[in-house]
């Protein structure tokens, strides 16, 4: 009976270790996240608050937009579009299979290189 009871005792003990240590690592890893964006976000000339107004509710990111709206700013078609992700002109995210994303700033960068690598004068 004692035994058990000492098997017991030390198992609870390696699991909340475990979730300490398990909590520690997530904390971690939330700061090194947070000092990365802000670090992007100081790049990039915005500021960003240091905590939102809603913690529960992720930040929205502001300037992402999906494929048609960037084939409408850039006046072609949507199989345009999809040529240049099939070229690698284009940086994009996937967030799920067919669910993409675009920076028009990014896009606008990549394309004028492309351009000017390709250009004949």
């Amino acid at each position: 009976m004692a035994k058990s009871l000492k098997f017991t005792m030390s198992k609870k003990s390696e699991s909340e270790r475990l979730a300490e240590a398990v909590t520690a690592l997530a904390g971690t890893i939330l700061e090194i996240v947070n000092e990365k964006v802000k670090l992007a976000t100081e790049a990039r000339g915005t500021v960003q608050a240091e905590t939102p107004s809603n913690p529960t509710q992720p930040a929205a990111l502001e300037g992402w937009v999906r494929k048609k709206q960037l084939a409408l700013h850039y006046n072609v078609s949507l199989r345009t579009v999809d040529n240049w992700i099939k070229k690698g002109m284009v940086p994009h995210i996937r967030l799920s299979g067919r669910n993409l994303r675009f920076k028009p700033s990014e896009v606008d960068e990549a394309l004028s290189r492309s351009h000017k690598r390709h250009a004949r004068w």
